[in-house]
């Protein structure tokens, strides 16, 4: 039972080590890490001379929308916290929203 634990120990260790490795690309293979430093290559232009990039080029944070919204005690339970039903539909609105915008149609 304790050499149990002690691997399960061990390859947890092991894990944790190879994740900070990996620099925060959490369960990507070495495909997918190769992948993700070859976009990162190709967004250098964009992020260095931002004028001499591709005009629909942008940045996934350009495309972030914001709300902020007053909940009344009808979206609130008895605890007094806001329903989750509630947020989850205002975060759904604001995902269409964002994707509207950001295509220039309805989704």
């Amino acid at each position: 039972l304790f050499q149990m634990g002690e691997h399960r120990d061990a390859a947890r260790k092991e894990m944790r080590k190879r994740q900070k490795a990996s620099r925060g690309l959490h369960g990507l293979d070495e495909a997918g890490v190769d992948a993700a430093h070859a976009l990162l290559e190709q967004a250098q232009a964009r992020i260095v001379m931002p004028a001499m990039s591709r005009p629909m080029d942008m940045f996934l944070r350009e495309t972030r929308l914001e709300n902020t919204f007053l909940t009344m005690p009808q979206q609130r339970n008895t605890a007094g916290r806001i329903f989750g039903g509630f947020l989850m539909r205002r975060a759904y609105e604001l995902a269409r929203s964002t994707a509207h915008i950001f295509g220039g149609r309805r989704p």
